[in-house]
């Protein structure tokens, strides 16, 4: 009578090498995740700044205009780090009195960045937070409220696994590049 079945042995050895398989390839899947993670973060931030730029573009205001035909508007869009781990999108008017760019409205809740990924350089005790990018009904960043972190990049870290990416803004065109 012939039996066709697995013995110990074989089942032993069977979930031996799956062991070894999982503890060779788990830290290259672990530091894959941060990997996305990070990327995830950088791309959903440049989205947000298209679509503040996108926003300025799309809702001009014109506040008056004088014999020359010149028009002054007084609606920005922005974003805004409230601190190396969050953010939030708003709604910019301008206050002639204190010739200050002030929220109007919120356009988003707070937006958190995933656990181990922050931004650097806020440390900075000449530029500490809230660090602003305001944009002009032109789309461009204003030269107002654009407080970048250096050379017009935000630097984004995972502690994780020690990567960093880039956000690059052009300051004549206002889109963000990633790097």
């Amino acid at each position: 009578m012939k039996h066709d079945a697995f013995t110990l042995i074989e089942l032993s050895i069977a979930i031996v090498l799956i062991g070894i398989i999982a503890v060779i390839g788990y830290p290259n899947l672990s530091r894959m995740y941060y990997v996305f993670q990070l990327e995830g973060c950088v791309v959903n931030v440049a989205g947000d700044i298209r679509f503040i730029m996108n926003e300025s573009l799309s809702h001009k205001e014109v506040v008056r205009q004088n014999g020359t035909g010149e028009a002054y508007i007084n609606v920005c869009y922005g974003l805004e780090f409230t601190s190396d781990k969050s953010y939030k999108l708003y709604r910019y008017v301008y206050n002639p009195d204190t010739k200050t760019w002030d929220v109007e409205n919120d356009l988003t809740e707070v937006k958190f960045f995933p656990a181990g990924a922050q931004i650097e350089g806020f440390s900075d005790p000449v530029s500490p937070p809230p660090h602003k990018i305001l944009y002009n009904n032109r789309g461009e960043p204003t030269g107002d409220g654009i407080n970048l972190l250096g050379n017009n990049q935000i630097i984004f870290r995972s502690t994780y696994i020690n990567q960093t990416r880039k956000i690059t803004i052009d300051l004549s065109t206002g889109k963000p590049r990633i790097e």
